[in-house]
């Protein structure tokens, strides 16, 4: 069987070594590295603007979080008491993994020892 001959592929411009690039191919180099600058600043400004809405849509729900923090950190349980298990959870989007892996840790968590108070929200 016999290999067909390989050839080389490169050619050399005039004026040019091999590895060498031309002034013609810095040139083109530039005019793209400008390009891929300009787009990368407008994504950042698209960003930015993105950012600024949700950070207005936030707003005013910080009044719930903080709410909820106090609820949180003020909680007045004794050492033997039984204690009440809080499960918040999505009731929106492709969160499949995130209700199962909240019911998991319940779970879990019953295991070790017998939870009695739990409330559930969310799906």
């Amino acid at each position: 069987m016999a290999f067909p001959m390989l050839r080389s592929t490169v050619t050399l411009a005039p004026n040019a070594t091999r590895g060498m690039a031309t002034l013609k191919d810095i040139e083109t180099r530039l005019k793209s590295v400008k390009n891929i600058r300009k787009i990368t600043s407008s994504m950042k400004m698209v960003s930015a603007a993105k950012y600024a809405r949700a950070e207005r849509a936030l707003k005013p729900a910080r009044v719930y979080g903080t709410g909820a923090e106090s609820l949180y950190t003020k909680n007045e349980f004794e050492s033997g008491e039984d204690k009440l298990i809080l499960a918040i959870s999505s009731d929106r989007g492709l969160c499949g993994g995130v209700h199962s892996g909240l019911g998991k840790a319940i779970k879990a968590a019953h295991a070790e020892k017998p939870i009695t108070k739990t409330i559930i929200v969310g799906d």
